[in-house]
């Protein structure tokens, strides 16, 4: 019985500068409960999860010159000129998969983790992945959440970038190996898998996140999946033979109010 990560959660330094660093059994989708834990790495007292202000999501870029005048590229998001790409009071945790499964059209429900998972490739390849990952903090804020994913091992250079896009999973699954995926709901949040050469995957996912705290009964982690088929592919890691997905989380302590 293939086991995912086990939720860990991990300390990360805050960059100091700007831009960023590149980066199963059944858990019936009742996602661990880590915030006690949370609350001890980060001296934050458990409790409901408070939502800051939401705005239009950033545009995913690869290069500069995918952004419009006035602006850059950093953390693979279109951001203002002189913009920061985090929060610079803010602090940073780094969280491992609770569960995870590939969807693969007409396969069989098991309990195998596959190693890597392609999206955009030929209809016959193109598959889906879900992920979960620990969805309880206490009174903080969160300022930005990154989804990363790192290139299989043996992925190969393929002749065109893929469009990928990031919902949150309505419906219960199990992890290992899927021949459906669940329905999906809330915001959507896109990237671009680069494949020339094939480099690590970064998506900002804030709004899921933030729309995930609101509706944590309806959230049973991220639904990842590439816009349309394609001739190759982007190929990603799922932690068997390379590094796991994670979820990169900039938060700020909820101020008490006197």
């Amino acid at each position: 019985m293939q086991r995912c990560p086990s939720g860990r959660v991990r300390r990360a330094p805050h960059p100091a500068q700007r831009g960023l660093g590149e980066p199963g059994s059944d858990f019936g989708m009742r996602h661990a409960r880590l915030a006690a834990f949370v609350a001890s790495a980060f001296i934050v007292a458990a409790g409901a999860l408070s939502i800051s202000g939401c705005g239009a999501a950033p545009r995913p870029c690869l290069s500069p010159s995918a952004c419009p005048d006035g602006s850059e590229c950093l953390a693979h998001r279109c951001l203002p000129l002189g913009a920061e790409p985090v929060a610079p009071d803010s602090r940073r945790v780094v969280l491992d998969p609770v569960a995870m499964a590939v969807v693969r059209a007409g396969a069989r429900q098991q309990n195998a983790l596959p190693p890597t998972v392609t999206f955009g490739g030929p209809a016959s390849q193109d598959e889906q992945l879900l992920v979960a990952f620990p969805d309880s903090w206490g009174p903080v804020e969160i300022d930005t959440a990154f989804l990363l994913l790192e290139p299989a091992l043996d992925a190969e250079p393929s002749a065109s970038d893929v469009d990928i896009g990031v919902t949150i999973a309505a419906g219960e699954w199990r992890s290992g190996t899927a021949g459906d995926m669940p329905t999906s709901h809330g915001p959507k949040a896109n990237g671009l898998g680069r494949t020339r050469p094939p480099a690590a995957l970064r998506i900002d996912v804030t709004a899921l996140v933030r729309e995930m705290a609101r509706q944590s009964g309806n959230a049973h982690g991220f639904l990842v999946r590439a816009a349309r088929p394609g001739p190759r592919g982007a190929v990603y890691s799922t932690g068997i033979d390379g590094p796991a997905p994670r979820l990169d989380v900039y938060f700020r302590p909820r101020t008490k109010v006197r």
